[in-house]
């Protein structure tokens, strides 16, 4: 269970869509025995239950309901809920209407479903959050933060977050700011001994923005998220990412638009997509790869280690481009203008 959540496995997204899948056929099939007195709907009604299903599944996925739902208060996560439902009936009726078929079911069924589909989703989505926020209170399956910062929020946001808390973030680290030099002193060092957090937090005020441009820099190649909560109440007039984390407000600076839904997608078109490319452009690799190997001794492909996700180490292949020789300790020595390893 922690590895899943821990990594952001697909699998929690694969069961959210299931889920609804189930929740909308179930909660029709419910709403049937209520209005018909039995569970046996014919072709009809099971047609149109499952074309519900997945067009819950496309509103769900639209509206952001499968995203993380840490420091999102309550309120906002069942309006994203009935946003759903409700998108996701006006299509039911959208189709109904412009097939001509509405007329073959039953007003009142169609009623009790709505109602029927809306407390189940609610209820299971109650407590899956509920069940979700024990889960996080506990340290081992928290988010690690490094934050920088001084003064006042800076602070206040370390007094809430160095416990465990039901926002599931846990301030492992702090640098408080006392000179630029120096905090880009420290940061250096914790990267130079591959610490690595889940998040960076820059709690300052907005008059150090100069400051702020400079670390952000010093973390580009870290992949935690960097976020600046500067501590005031106006920051949706700023053109960024607004997100309240137990009701301190921060700018998203560098966050990753791959989480949960949109990630899980991104993957299944990454998957597809690269299928097809690979096949209709593997004549064109076949005659890379033979030109490669009779021109230049050694292996067709070049193999490197770059840091993915988490900073994952991956293995990457590329067609080699310059002549077989050796690295001293692990070396890689970038390719220059006039380069003589280059084929």
């Amino acid at each position: 269970m922690s590895e899943l959540l821990s990594k952001r496995s697909f699998i929690p997204i694969v069961l959210f869509v299931l889920s609804d899948l189930i929740l909308a056929i179930s909660s029709g099939l419910i709403a049937y025995n209520l209005r018909f007195g039995n569970n046996n709907p014919d072709d009809y009604y099971q047609m149109i239950m499952l074309v519900f299903g997945l067009l819950s599944v496309i509103s769900f996925g639209i509206n952001g309901v499968h995203d993380i739902w840490r420091g999102t208060a309550w309120y906002q996560r069942i309006w994203k809920l009935f946003l759903s439902w409700a998108m996701a009936f006006a299509m039911l009726f959208a189709v109904l209407v412009a097939f001509k078929i509405s007329d073959s079911y039953s007003r009142i069924w169609l009623s009790f479903w709505m109602g029927t589909h809306l407390a189940l989703i609610l209820l299971v989505r109650g407590l899956f959050s509920v069940s979700i926020r024990h889960y996080r209170m506990t340290e081992e399956h928290a988010k690690s933060v490094l934050i920088i910062g001084h003064g006042r929020s800076y602070k206040k946001t370390i007094k809430q977050f160095t416990k465990p808390n039901e926002d599931g973030f846990l301030i492992k680290d702090q640098i408080e700011f006392e000179s630029l030099e120096q905090t880009l002193v420290d940061l250096k060092q914790r990267i130079y001994e591959g610490q690595h957090f889940d998040g960076y937090w820059i709690c300052l005020p907005l008059k150090y923005s100069a400051a702020v441009r400079n670390i952000v820099h010093e973390l580009r190649h870290e992949t935690g998220n960097i976020r600046f909560m500067p501590g005031i109440r106006d920051l949706p007039l700023i053109n960024h990412q607004v997100t309240p984390i137990g009701g301190i407000y921060s700018l998203g600076i560098s966050i990753s638009p791959m989480d949960d839904f949109n990630r899980f997608v991104k993957r299944l078109e990454d998957i597809v997509l690269s299928s097809i490319i690979l096949v209709l452009i593997s004549p064109v690799c076949l005659m890379v790869a033979a030109a490669i190997k009779l021109t230049s001794p050694g292996p067709v492909l070049f193999k490197q280690y770059r840091h993915g996700r988490n900073k994952k180490k991956i293995k990457i292949y590329k067609f080699r481009s310059m002549k077989v020789h050796n690295e001293t300790n692990g070396k890689v020595t970038q390719a220059t203008k006039g380069d003589s390893r280059v084929n």
